[in-house]
């Protein structure tokens, strides 16, 4: 059930400007793949530990205009393995409006109004991982059925390597995987900073259990 966990945090990131291809493993075995490309993610799982998190999982960010002309942003996901589909529009830090499919996914976070404010999507939390300078900053996202905050805890810098501890912590909503709800997990960022910074990868850990995205 924690694997499930792991594949959900690592499917609600998406963006890059340009394609990228990561391999995805679980422990030290290669379960698939992960492609990132303007504002798109593709996450492809096929060797699962006895097929837990195996399907496709796609998601997206786009600028889009309401019926008064206001420029906002919608997010929004497909998950093959659960047929869920999750849309979000977000203006100036806050979620406006929700919808989860099918109806029994939704949790109290998918209505706005309990939605905390100064939120972004996952796809920008993504991106500030990816693109930071030194370690992230802390920053809230929302799912569409949860909110999660990253809040940096340390870091090491050896050998034109950068290394960043972070928390990741439900903050608003139901943790993960019922009945576990686990709401506290891990991660460990790791750039190369020997011309400019770049991203090598990114750990997940709750548990005995690792994810791991690696270029």
């Amino acid at each position: 059930m924690r694997l499930l966990f792991l594949f959900a945090f690592f499917a609600s990131f998406s963006v890059s400007a340009f394609a990228e291809t990561f391999n995805l493993q679980f422990g030290a075995s290669n379960i698939g793949t992960l492609t990132v490309s303007d504002n798109r993610l593709v996450s492809d799982v096929s060797a699962g530990p006895l097929g837990l998190g195996n399907g496709l999982f796609e998601a997206s960010l786009s600028d889009i205009r309401t019926d008064e002309g206001e420029l906002v942003q919608h997010y929004q996901s497909y998950t093959q393995s659960k047929n869920r589909t999750i849309s979000v529009t977000f203006n100036n830090g806050k979620a406006i409006e929700t919808s989860v499919s099918p109806l029994g996914h939704r949790t109290a976070l998918s209505d706005v109004v309990e939605v905390p404010s100064n939120v972004i999507s996952p796809v920008e939390a993504f991106s500030k991982l990816r693109d930071a300078t030194g370690c992230p900053d802390s920053f809230r996202f929302y799912d569409g059925r949860r909110a999660i905050q990253i809040a940096p805890k340390s870091q090491s810098h050896e050998a034109g390597i950068l290394t960043c501890h972070l928390g990741y912590r439900v903050t608003h909503g139901p943790g993960h995987l019922s009945p576990l709800y686990i709401k506290n997990a891990s991660i460990s960022a790791t750039y190369a900073t020997t011309d400019g910074q770049t991203l090598l990868s990114l750990s997940l850990q709750s548990g005995p259990f690792t994810l791991t995205i690696d270029r």
